[in-house]
């Protein structure tokens, strides 16, 4: 998300990551909802029972009293829900190489290796012991990761902090790591707060063109 953000504004970024998928999830939800309650209603309760059973089925049932469209509609939401694990698993994986080989990027060879050893450990616990030790690794997935919302919120209050303390000149170092310009140098601030650019009639070894020695 962040490589696809860049050189956005943070009302972009929150526009488009948290406001438009929540109107989008909002609006998905009303309608499938009051569909099934209407559907629900007009087959004597036959989808509360099918959901109290799976909850997963839901969908599948609700869409199965559709006429006319339904076995068409059931594809359709076969291939969206596939697709959603697919690309939460490559995004996943994506982003867990990421972290794994930094500063170096991951190789796709890689990906493809945790993406097999996500799914090959994900098999072996459904074949022993189904959904119920995937139920457990989640809940203990969870517990483990409680005590990271604190990290969280450090992050925010530094986030904040720093949103409190920018000024012109961090404003424009901003716009050129955003919208780089590659004859553009810019030279480490000596307090340590970000980047700066050099003065004009400065001549740093990093702003010399490719090929020039030092000694000339």
């Amino acid at each position: 998300m962040a490589r696809i953000s860049r050189g956005r504004t943070i009302r972009d970024f929150v526009i488009g990551v948290t406001v438009v998928p929540s109107l989008i999830v909002m609006v998905w939800v009303g309608i499938l909802g009051a569909a099934a309650v209407y559907y629900d209603d007009q087959a004597d309760r036959s989808i509360s029972e099918q959901v109290a059973a799976d909850t997963s089925s839901g969908l599948f049932a609700m869409l199965d009293q559709v006429p006319l469209v339904g076995t068409i509609l059931l594809i359709v939401a076969t291939i969206l829900v596939a697709t959603y694990y697919i690309t939460s698993l490559d995004s996943g994986t994506y982003a867990l190489g990421e972290f794994v080989t930094a500063p170096r990027k991951s190789s796709p060879l890689f990906r493809v290796v945790l993406v097999l050893s996500i799914g090959t450990v994900a098999t072996v616990l459904l074949a022993i012991g189904g959904e119920a030790v995937v139920d457990t690794v989640q809940t203990g997935t969870i517990i483990g990761a409680f005590p990271f919302s604190f990290v969280i919120l450090l992050m925010i209050a530094n986030f904040v902090r720093r949103l409190k303390k920018r000024n012109k000149e961090i404003r424009r170092m901003e716009r050129a790591v955003n919208d780089p310009d590659p004859d553009r140098v810019l030279v480490p601030n000596p307090d340590g707060e970000g980047f700066t650019e050099p003065p004009a009639e400065a001549t740093t070894v990093a702003s010399r063109p490719a090929g020039v020695d030092d000694t000339q």
